[in-house]
This record gives C-alpha cells, structure tokens and sequence, in this order.
C-alpha cells in the first residue's frame, strides 16, 4: 500500500496567515503575535481532517534561490528591500500591538518549529532553494527511485 505525503509549501502558508486581517490582531498574554500560529494549524488540520490516508506531512521552507536570481536577474525585483519603498515600511513598521509583519513571521516560524517536532512533521530546508523546487526535486527523487509513495502538494 502506498504512502500517502502532503507536502505544504510553509513559507507561503505563514506569509498568508500573517497577512491575514483577522488573524493578526492575535496575541496571547504575552503579547507574542499567535495568530499566524493559529493560522498555520488550523490549515494543516483541515487538510489532515479532508484527507485521512495522509502518512506523513513535510513543511518546506523557502532558502534564498540564488540559481533563479543568476537565470533571471529581475526575480521579484518587485519586491523592494529599499528601506524608503512603501512596501519595506509596512514590513517592518509595528501596529497597534508592537510587533511588524517581519516579527509576526519570525515568530511563527520559531513556534511551528516546535510543534513540528512535537508533532512528527518533518521540516525540509535547503539554504539555495524555494520550497516549490524543494517540492518538485523531491518528488521526482522519488519517482525515478520508484517509492511506492503518493505525493500532494
């Protein structure tokens, strides 16, 4: 019988739960950002729950695709890092409760760490890589090894 994989794209999944409006007001009595937390879980739950053959999850982590920047010198060059660009401010600029979009991310990915290993989810990260290239190298790797594996991304 066949295994059955999820492969999630983490990286996207955090980005988007952050953003979220109603997840980002989120916090505990701390004052720690949870709602990225929240939002991550809950997704993984619900793929867990819709699809129960699931065997294992695989959390891939973006690297920076240095290959892609070579090949394509204007990879998201969209996406400026200049500090004056709008869209760095509201990256880095604290809202109500204190923390930035780039705190509420550097905190979820810390705490989905933990409860990954709590959880037996395995975290696959190449320093080179987006987790979309991770995703597809390691189903071709499979494939051509003949891993009586399915795979869902």
């Amino acid at each position: 019988m066949a295994e059955h994989l999820l492969f999630i794209d983490l990286s996207h999944l955090i980005h988007r739960c952050v953003s979220k409006k109603a997840l980002s007001t989120l916090h505990n009595s701390s004052n720690e950002p949870t709602g990225g937390v929240y939002g991550v879980i809950q997704s993984i739950h619900k793929c867990l729950k819709q699809d129960t053959s699931i065997t294992k999850v695989y959390l891939l982590k973006d690297g920076y695709p240095k290959w892609r920047k070579d090949l394509f010198p204007d990879y998201k060059a969209n996406r400026s890092s200049n500090p004056a660009s709008p869209y760095y401010q509201s990256y880095i600029k604290p809202n109500a409760f204190g923390w930035s979009v780039k705190d509420s991310i550097d905190y979820t990915n810390r705490k989905i760490n933990e409860v990954a290993n709590l959880l037996g989810m395995r975290i696959v990260y190449n320093d080179y890589l987006e987790a979309d290239d991770l995703a597809y190298i390691i189903a071709k790797e499979m494939h051509e090894n003949n891993n009586n594996k399915d795979i869902m991304c």
